[in-house]
């Protein structure tokens, strides 16, 4: 009977798993399959036809309650150049107390051939496991895909951290005309429900009940009361990254749920998402952040308070900074707790971006310097609309001179008092103090940067020109060439060789103090075929030549988002162009001048003949770390304007 029993159930989860796999979005149709372009997006390459996240909870008696994500997607591909937008590809952590898993379920190819439906099921060798280290990723990738194809799968993510929920991205990189989101939530979760993106979909909320299996300890189920919302969007374009965006992430559309208060039944309201206040008070506390800077007696012995006394506070900052890039590696983590700890960081010589830079504040104060911590979220981390627990990723340090506050960073060996990494810059930071005050800082530099390019060219009647770049780079450009440059001149110079068409460097030689606070200064002598166009016994040179910008990168007709910069830059080219014996100049270009003082962006361009060189300049002035989307028009019309003088030519003619 027992036998009997297992080959129905059997043949019954047989029977059922196809009839799910093919109908959980709506049954694919030929006429489906048929479509040559999307009604609604026409020029897409691919379209989401329906998605659907589900958000649910299970109790399990070893891990407490979990969070299945279940996703369910169908894409139609109109163009194979898309097919690899098709792929997707889950993360999640296999160890730890937040253990995950991810259980790819359904994943299918349909295609139209002699006008019958042909379902063909992934390949084994399409199937993406791969080890992260700390992180695994398993997904599906779709090579095999064809235009006119329809795809389909399911995945389920399960995890046992339920402070935030499976974050929704209503957009994404192709279109969707569809996308759905449904969670329900026991009654004994409270969640905050957080929008950003200029998307909003609709909403629906309704009581529910749902069953959990042991939560008494035993094998029976236990219904509970709970909330259901379901969100819902269609037509959803998707989602273009802009030129000179600081993290498209930030703009994306998307909800998210907050994990606020648990209340299991018989017991007191826990609060588990703390005030920002709260926040600090206790990392002040905490043995991964505030305790550890008191773990500092071993620096008593290495640090000699002698050497630093007739040093000024800003060359005792300098000497620190030093020391710790110098004899400490960052292992490209970033955390606000310490991994090693200061001590181990010091002696075993890496760590992660709270180990460094908490070594840093504490070496600092036994040096006398007024020092304390900095929380900050990276670039990459993204910006936050509102309070949020994981809104900090990254520590660095804050000292006091002269009244005025001063950022390091010592994960990265090349950067000085101020310079900080790129990553670094995103919008403000904040200060922490061991009496408990909190100061917001910026984080965005407002000095400038500047390449500074002595160019010498020397056309003849071939079109050939030779001559020597003398580039001087100061701040975040010296940074910005230290990160680049890996210490060979020969690999600089086939370099850029590479970056300049027809360009051989006879000889490239670097000049580099060693000292993050000075500038670099880089030497090419160069030869370029093809540099002057010859024609009718005139020499046509281009002075500018060498700036690296080929076309205007705002082509858009409108701007959604923010133009980041990074830092004020300032690029300043003085070009000397050498007269060939024989020749005189036939027409000098006109000097050019705009500004926008909105925006922070110049350009200005001048040319003069002195002796037998004709003198050119180009200045070109970005102002702003960051400028308002409303300045999109007149920065893409000063693009514009940089584009066309950089296409001027100084004209030689026969005497």
């Amino acid at each position: 009977m027992n036998r009997l029993f297992t080959i129905i159930l059997s043949v019954f989860l047989l029977l059922l798993t196809p009839i799910y796999a093919q109908d959980f979005l709506g049954k694919v149709k030929v006429e489906e399959l048929a479509e040559l372009s999307n009604t609604s997006f026409p020029k897409a390459k691919a379209v989401v036809l329906n998605e659907e996240t589900i958000i649910e909870f299970e109790y399990s008696m070893d891990y407490g309650f979990r969070v299945n994500e279940i996703v369910h997607r169908k894409v139609k591909l109109y163009d194979v150049a898309a097919k690899e937008q098709l792929k997707f590809v889950v993360a999640y952590a296999s160890k730890g107390y937040s253990r995950e898993d991810v259980v790819i379920e359904v994943s299918n190819i349909y295609r139209l051939i002699n006008g019958q439906i042909v379902k063909e099921k992934s390949k084994k060798e399409s199937l993406i496991d791969t080890d992260k280290g700390n992180w695994r990723e398993k997904g599906v990738s779709y090579n095999d895909a064809k235009a006119g194809d329809i795809i389909e799968y399911s995945y389920t993510k399960s995890t046992n951290y339920i402070d935030e929920l499976p974050e929704w991205y209503i957009q994404s990189d192709i279109p969707k005309e569809k996308t759905s989101y449904r969670v329900t939530v026991p009654e004994y979760f409270l969640y905050s429900i957080i929008q950003k993106g200029r998307i909003k979909p609709t909403d629906k909320e309704a009581n529910a009940r749902i069953s959990f299996r042991g939560m008494n300890g035993g094998f029976g189920r236990t219904e509970v009361n709970a909330i259901q919302k379901e969100f819902t969007a269609q037509l959803v374009p998707a989602y273009e990254v802009e030129p000179y965006m600081s993290n498209p992430s930030n703009y994306i559309s998307t909800v998210r749920f907050d994990l606020q208060q648990v209340q299991m039944p018989y017991s007191s309201p826990e609060k588990i998402m703390q005030t920002e206040k709260e926040y600090f008070v206790d990392l002040l506390k905490s043995r991964g952040f505030g305790k550890e800077l008191k773990q500092d007696k071993f620096l008593k012995k290495e640090l000699n308070i002698e050497e630093y006394k007739g040093l000024t506070q800003e060359q005792r900052v300098n000497k620190v900074l030093s020391i710790v890039q110098n004899r400490v590696k960052w292992n490209n983590e970033y955390s606000i707790y310490i991994n090693n700890g200061i001590k181990p960081t010091y002696y075993k010589g890496d760590g992660n971006s709270a180990d460094i830079n908490l070594l840093l504040v504490a070496m600092l104060r036994n040096v006398e310097v007024k020092a304390n911590p900095v929380l900050l979220s990276t670039r990459s981390n993204g910006e936050k609309i509102v309070w949020q627990r994981n809104y900090y990723n990254h520590v660095i340090a804050a000292v006091e001179l002269d009244n005025q506050i001063y950022l390091l960073d010592a994960t990265n060996p090349y950067t000085a008092l101020n310079i900080l990494p790129p990553e670094d810059l995103n919008g403000e930071g904040s200060i922490l103090y061991d009496n408990g005050i909190v100061s917001n800082v910026n984080l965005m530099p407002r000095f400038v940067s500047a390449l500074n390019k002595k160019i010498t060219m020397t056309p003849n009647a071939s079109g050939t020109i030779n001559g020597q770049i003398i580039e001087n780079h100061n701040n975040y450009e010296a940074l910005n060439f230290r990160n680049m440059y890996d210490g060979s001149e020969w690999r600089l110079g086939k370099w850029f060789e590479s970056q300049n068409y027809g360009v051989t460097v006879n000889e490239s030689k670097v000049y580099d103090s060693k000292d993050n606070i000075k500038d670099v200064r880089v030497v090419y002598a160069y030869t370029r075929a093809n540099g002057a166009i010859v024609f009718n016994n005139k020499i046509f040179v281009k002075p500018f030549q060498f700036y690296p910008l080929l076309e205007n990168p705002f082509t858009q007709e409108e701007r959604q988002t923010p133009i980041y910069i990074g830092y004020p830059e300032l690029d300043n080219y003085q070009v000397a162009i050498n007269i060939p014996d024989g020749y005189k100049v036939s027409e000098l270009p006109q000097g050019f001048t705009k500004k926008s003082i909105k925006s922070g962006i110049e350009l200005q361009t001048k040319f003069e003949l002195k002796d037998n060189q004709v003198l050119c300049t180009l200045i070109f002035v970005k102002g702003k770390g960051v400028i308002d989307p409303k300045e999109y028009q007149e920065v893409k019309a000063i693009f514009n304007d940089l584009i066309n003088q950089l296409q001027v030519q100084v004209e030689l003619e026969k005497k």
